[in-house]
């Protein structure tokens, strides 16, 4: 910024002396005038040659989709909000900076946030199954308040170093009793990053970070802002953004041994490599291919049988590849992203053999200054045909964002679907838009089970002929304030159960409001 600043003094200076009246038929002698312009222009060059010599750091550059609060995934482009579209709008946040000795620059961002949830009746699943309590009222509601906050160091040194932390706490209101209460802050960031290694776009980063927000977020995505606890990984990522083109890689660990006490098993962690390439060399286009290989330890499954189909859970790893392919684009006012993926490998001695795809257009229509959106999706993920057949052909997506995609009570997971939304949009100022979303679900085979978020499973009954899980309806409004750092959200859902539901236990529909009110410095 001071160089740009420099040069243009510099211009002006010069453009002045060649203004100068030629009428004026100045001495060939140097005029004051002339030599105290001379004068000032080797200072300026000085200077500048200077600052060069220094290495002047480089501005902090924005938050990446793995850095900050409501980073959008890759790719996201105007016509279609991105999953993360629930947090303020870039430039809200923009922190502190501060010039510190050594060439140092420190950015200082945070984030406060309250959300408020009533849901009636709690939970679909019967009490004493699935994970939930016996002892659990079946017709009760539930109600409660979340709360977080962090704060994030943002270090440049020079050019070519960054080192962020960033500490989080995040609470349910009245989880503890008076005077007894727990600690709930933990890093939330962590990490050294070298930056524009060899002059070229290149970037290293290692450390705990968020996990990062690839394609549409269907597969990988933070679930950042919208959980009060985002996922976090721990390893190193590389990025390289020549022109016309994105690519990264990642090796990551997400659940150590018990270190503090006799450790577990030797293969007692999740390992999960991945990499993601798009070429973005056509405007507003852009086509995607991406690889992941994850190894879920035996213990997981346990403990907790959580990659078990509805059926059937044996003890057992789980060493799996997922490949896909993603294109987006957008011509004019219309818009549309495709996405299909592969999965294949061993979980406890069943072949994982499954598949999902998605595919989903838009619309945007100019109202002077004010703007309609239209949107249609349809989504699948491939369910198992015979759980005791050898092969699982459940999808299991990774890191899903099923929250944007499946509605926004959380009653349904990318796993054993079929998925119909329409979406509506209506953009009446900058600050204010309002929201309707419409979804049905199905699922893929009857004798696999319904999942929720997390790969949980809501309701079990093989051999049923029921495929239909029902509708939710989404209506939210959003509004972002005081330069878009203050941003509230708030909204009505109701869903309407299928025949799973209704003929496999007790299913009236369930309502849930929420009301979000965040602030970001």
């Amino acid at each position: 910024m001071r160089r740009h600043v420099l040069t243009m003094l510099l211009g002006g200076a010069l453009g002045l002396a060649l203004c100068a009246p030629a009428a004026a038929q100045e001495p060939p002698a140097e005029s004051a005038d002339a030599a105290e312009l001379r004068a000032l222009r080797e200072r300026l060059e000085a200077l500048e040659r200077r600052l060069e010599g220094a290495g002047e750091p480089a501005p902090i550059p924005a938050p990446s989709p793995a850095d900050g609060e409501g980073a959008k995934p890759e790719g996201a482009g105007e016509g279609e909000p991105a999953p993360a579209e629930a947090a303020a709008d870039e430039g809200a946040g923009e922190g502190l900076v501060l010039e510190l000795p050594l060439s140092v620059k420190l950015k200082i961002t945070g984030h406060l946030r309250l959300r408020g949830e009533w849901r009636d009746p709690r939970d679909y699943r019967a009490p004493g199954t699935f994970g939930r309590p016996a002892s659990e009222n079946a017709d009760s509601d539930e109600s409660f308040v979340f709360q977080r906050a962090w704060i994030s160091f943002d270090f440049r040194v020079r050019k070519h170093v960054r080192a962020v932390v960033a500490v989080m706490d995040a609470r349910l209101w009245g989880d503890q009793p008076i005077g007894g209460d727990a600690s709930e802050t933990f890093l939330r960031e962590g990490y050294v990053a070298l930056d524009e290694l060899f002059d070229q776009p290149l970037e290293i980063k290692a450390g705990r970070m968020l996990v990062p927000a690839l394609g549409d977020g269907r597969l990988l995505h933070s679930l950042d802002p919208w959980a009060n606890v985002p996922r976090l990984w721990d390893g190193v990522q590389v990025t390289y953004e020549p022109e016309g083109w994105f690519l990264t890689g990642f090796g990551t660990n997400l659940r150590e041994a018990q270190v503090q006490t006799p450790r577990g098993t030797t293969n007692d962690d999740f390992w999960l490599v991945g990499a993601y390439v798009s070429n973005r060399m056509v405007d507003k286009h852009e086509l995607d291919a991406y690889f992941v290989w994850r190894h879920l330890a035996d213990d997981l499954f346990r403990s907790e049988a959580r990659f078990g189909n509805g059926n059937v859970a044996r003890a057992g790893d789980r060493k799996d590849f997922t490949a896909g392919l993603r294109l987006r684009g957008e011509v004019g006012p219309a818009g549309y992203t495709g996405e299909v993926a592969f999965q294949w490998g061993d979980q406890a001695g069943d072949r994982v053999q499954a598949w999902a795809g998605a595919v989903k257009s838009w619309v945007k229509v100019p109202l002077g200054d004010q703007s309609l959106r239209f949107a249609g999706e349809y989504a699948y993920a491939s369910g198992d045909e015979d759980p005791a057949d050898g092969r699982n052909q459940t999808f299991d997506p990774i890191f899903p964002f099923a929250h944007f995609y499946h509605g926004h009570m959380d009653l349904v997971l990318w796993r054993n679907l079929h998925a119909l939304s329409a979406q509506a949009a209506f953009q009446a100022t900058d600050e204010l838009s309002l929201h309707a979303d419409g979804h049905v679900f199905w699922l893929d085979r009857r004798q696999d089970a319904w999942y929720q978020p997390g790969s949980v499973v809501r309701r079990n009954a093989p051999g049923r002929n029921e495929r239909h899980l029902g509708q939710e309806l989404d209506l939210y409004v959003q509004v972002k304030l005081w330069e878009k750092r203050l941003f509230v959200w708030a909204g009505y859902s109701h869903f309407w159960t299928g025949e799973v539901a209704r003929n496999t236990g007790k299913a009236e529909g369930m309502d849930w409001w929420f009301a979000h009110v965040e602030f970001n410095f």
